[in-house]
């Protein structure tokens, strides 16, 4: 998601521990911040006192999320693809616009991020790579462990 917004232009806050502000600036993070160490709505209002235009949250479930939001300015956008989502009337915001979208792609979604990943413009971020016997495994690591970038589960090609 950062290399796309940053792609289309867009300021990009991030949020990541200090061992990842690097890897997210390359990916085109304009600011991080570490949600361990500082309230991140706090610190973006102390960064941003009008609030930020928009938010993409792909980690936040519930109250959390409406928490968040208030980080947002009047008239702003918040795109939710984390679950839980709360009720759009939990915000209690007639200024904020909110969606949740769970989804999946359809043919042709996904045509313009496939030519820029085979352009070499759109960077990779797997991390690590499992073959399909050690998927349980995989599922595991990304619950319990820290995960930055993407984990990927393989078939063998010739199966």
């Amino acid at each position: 998601m950062v290399p796309l917004l940053a792609a289309a232009k867009v300021h990009v806050i991030a949020t990541a521990i200090p061992e990842d502000d690097d890897y997210v600036r390359d990916l085109g993070a304009a600011e991080v911040i570490d949600y361990r160490t500082v309230d991140t709505v706090t610190e973006t209002l102390r960064r941003h006192p009008d609030g930020v235009d928009a938010m993409v949250n792909l980690a936040l479930p519930g109250p959390n999320l409406v928490r968040a939001s208030d980080a947002i300015r009047p008239g702003g956008h918040l795109l939710n693809v984390a679950f839980p989502s709360p009720e759009p009337s939990a915000f209690d915001r007639a200024d904020l616009t909110v969606r949740t979208v769970y989804s999946t792609a359809r043919p042709g979604d996904l045509e313009e991020p496939a030519a820029q990943a085979m352009a070499g413009s759109l960077p990779a971020t797997i991390s690590r790579r499992y073959p399909l016997e050690e998927a349980a495994r995989a599922y595991a690591d990304l619950v319990h462990s820290h995960v930055r970038g993407k984990l990927l589960v393989i078939t063998d090609a010739t199966d």
